[in-house]
């Protein structure tokens, strides 16, 4: 992981100044706080990069945001505000070393519904809606990323940036 971040991250240094700031958005749900810190430590050595974080508290701030049920339908959402808007562009030249990528990305949004799972708790027998995309083996990685992509970057513009964090 570490080697496809830095090298990741050296191509997209190449297309912007060299005062860029960039802002992570990191999935903290399945390695937690722990992964989370460790992604944003491999890119500090892309500096200047700050984090979004969804800590309430300042002094406990930690990089990384997480994809409840809620915060997806919120997400799902400002994408779907942001494409009626005509807003979301996808480049031609978007930094991948798969050109097939973006085509993946079209097909995954495409297959994102609503499903009904049951409920995690046995004392509660009641179905859960949740957004996915992943039916038969099938991920949905690139769409729920376009999603976090567009529902933390208006947080973080909202907020003015005080949802940041340095490591």
């Amino acid at each position: 992981m570490e080697t496809h971040i830095a090298l990741h991250m050296r191509e997209l240094r190449k297309l912007v100044p060299a005062n860029t700031i960039f802002v992570s958005i990191i999935e903290a749900n399945y390695g937690g706080w722990v992964q989370a810190s460790r992604v944003a430590h491999l890119l500090a050595d892309s500096a200047p990069t700050v984090h979004v974080s969804c800590d309430k508290k300042i002094e406990m701030r930690r990089p990384g945001v997480f994809t409840t049920s809620e915060i997806k339908e919120r997400m799902r959402h400002e994408l779907q505000r942001l494409l009626r808007e005509e807003r979301v562009v996808l480049l031609s030249d978007v930094a991948t070393n798969r050109p097939e990528d973006v085509t993946e990305l079209v097909k995954q949004l495409k297959r994102c519904e609503y499903i009904y799972k049951p409920s995690v708790s046995a004392a509660n027998v009641e179905r859960r809606r949740i957004i996915s995309g992943k039916f038969n083996g099938q991920n949905d990685d690139m769409a729920i990323a376009l999603m976090m992509l567009a529902y933390w970057s208006a947080h973080f513009v909202n907020t003015c940036g005080k949802c940041a964090v340095k490591v």
